[in-house]
């Protein structure tokens, strides 16, 4: 079973100018097998 995390939203901007960013964190959580896909979402604008 292969498990695939990507960050949505997090509150920091770091280097990445061109990104914006708020208050919270989202991430989705995909599975494979069976195929899962959970999205966790604490981010101000969802």
């Amino acid at each position: 079973m292969a498990a695939k995390i990507t960050i949505l939203v997090e509150n920091s901007l770091g280097e990445h100018l061109a990104l914006q960013n708020e208050h919270g964190l989202s991430f989705m959580i995909e599975i494979d097998n069976p195929r899962t896909q959970i999205l966790f979402d604490t981010g101000q604008s969802g």
